[in-house]
């Protein structure tokens, strides 16, 4: 037996329809159907599998929106961070299995008394730490450089040894994530 008869729907669909028409928050339109599934004995299971996988990295803020980029369980802010993550993980792929890096995607971090800080990239690399920045548009004006660097400040204070930036407008083709993956890299290790 299901819940939500056609009868039920029609009249829920008619108490959004009024709600609509008083248009509060502009709201176009609203269409009652039935999603629901029936529930079973093992509905945890049920909503697991409907919910499908879930990333394991600590971006909680962006897991919450579906829009977001995924690739290997991990959520990324935006493309470009998927991109740079792509390559990192091909470098990753080839190197032999003891001289490896570690990539982290958006990692939570405390530092001092700080609001929990939260980079693009931490990357581990032959015993050292170092953090990718990819930055967009809002990173160029004098205040966010600012922030920047009081919080790259922070953070070296806190053991991190390379802190490198790549803009997105540097990061629209592979090559030119390569090049500065390469550099990174180097550099954290040097």
């Amino acid at each position: 037996m299901t819940l939500f008869t056609e009868d039920i729907i029609r009249d829920i669909a008619r108490v959004m329809d009024d709600a609509v028409a008083k248009d509060p928050f502009a709201i176009p339109s609203l269409e009652a159907r039935s999603l629901v599934p029936r529930i079973s004995a093992d509905w945890r299971k049920q909503l697991k599998e409907a919910n499908g996988p879930a990333p394991h990295n600590h971006a909680k803020r962006i897991r919450l929106e579906p829009q977001r980029p995924m690739e290997d369980g991990l959520t990324f802010t935006n493309e470009w961070e998927r991109r740079v993550y792509t390559v990192l993980k091909e470098r990753q792929a080839a190197l032999p299995d003891n001289d490896t890096i570690g990539i982290l995607p958006l990692p939570r971090m405390k530092v001092l008394k700080s609001i929990p800080v939260e980079p693009d990239f931490l990357i581990t690399y032959r015993g050292r730490v170092g953090i990718i920045e990819v930055d967009g548009r809002y990173h160029r004006g004098p205040r966010s450089r600012s922030d920047d660097n009081s919080r790259e400040r922070l953070i070296r204070n806190a053991g991190v040894r390379q802190i490198d930036r790549i803009d997105v407008q540097d990061s629209t083709s592979k090559e030119q994530v390569e090049k500065f993956v390469t550099d990174f890299l180097k550099h954290l290790a040097s």
